[in-house]
């Protein structure tokens, strides 16, 4: 990352432009209920800001409700190539 594209970022984020971020991102949302638990709590306390929920697990259900009732936190989806199960989430 450029400095001035650091800058930009952390001006979007309410930082100053110098400041050094770290951004925690919790993985793995969605493939068991303890993982869910776990990141349930983390995003809720504040710790980790965003979520990483992947499709075609045994617990995806639970996480997606859990994103469904708290719009507000960024979430991206990680479809692992090596899913042997699928899921019915509904229609869209």
């Amino acid at each position: 990352m450029t400095i001035s594209n650091k800058g930009q970022t952390n001006r979007l984020l309410g930082y100053p432009a110098d400041a050094r971020l770290l951004t925690i991102n919790a993985v793995d949302f969605g493939l068991c209920n303890a993982i869910n638990e776990a990141i349930i709590q983390t995003l809720t306390e504040g710790a980790v800001r965003s979520t990483s929920f992947m499709v075609a697990c045994p617990w995806a259900l639970q996480a997606m409700d859990f994103l469904s009732d708290h719009p507000e936190i960024p979430f991206g989806v990680h479809s692992p190539s090596s899913a042997t199960r699928t899921i019915n989430l509904g229609a869209a």
